[in-house]
């Protein structure tokens, strides 16, 4: 057809987010949140073409967790229910995790800007991560 792979994998995302508000709604979640999911497409656009010179996705396996509406966002900060998949226990004060425990994972995408990181406490003022 002449158009690269992720240009399509980012087109059928693209339609599939069409219906997202709806699957949000129905299962009796803010519908602003499918947006703000929604929202990463860009920057993984802008990732794309970066890395690959392509207008596309190249992690579209990234969005199944959002149809599936197991990856959630907050603004944007991407969060996922995950279980503590380790043996040995994991100690930090008073708290402690254990295999099996319900976790929640964190994503903070590249895109997001240096300074809201630091301000909500995620990131160390100076820090090289970037």
């Amino acid at each position: 057809m002449g158009v690269h792979a992720f240009s399509l994998k980012l087109l059928f995302i693209l339609e599939c987010g069409l219906e997202l508000p709806r699957l949000y709604e129905k299962a009796g979640y803010d519908v602003s949140l499918a947006y703000d999911l929604m929202c990463d497409l860009k920057c993984k656009l802008n990732e794309c073409r970066k890395l690959h010179g392509v207008i596309g996705t190249h992690t579209w396996p990234w969005y199944l967790w959002h149809f599936r509406l197991m990856r959630f966002a907050l603004g944007r900060f991407q969060y996922n229910p995950a279980e503590w998949k380790w043996d040995e226990p994991y100690k930090f004060g008073d708290f402690t995790l254990n295999k099996g425990d319900s976790i929640y994972r964190m994503h903070i995408p590249s895109s997001g800007p240096h300074a809201a990181r630091v301000e909500n406490g995620l990131l160390p003022a100076r820090s090289c991560v970037f």
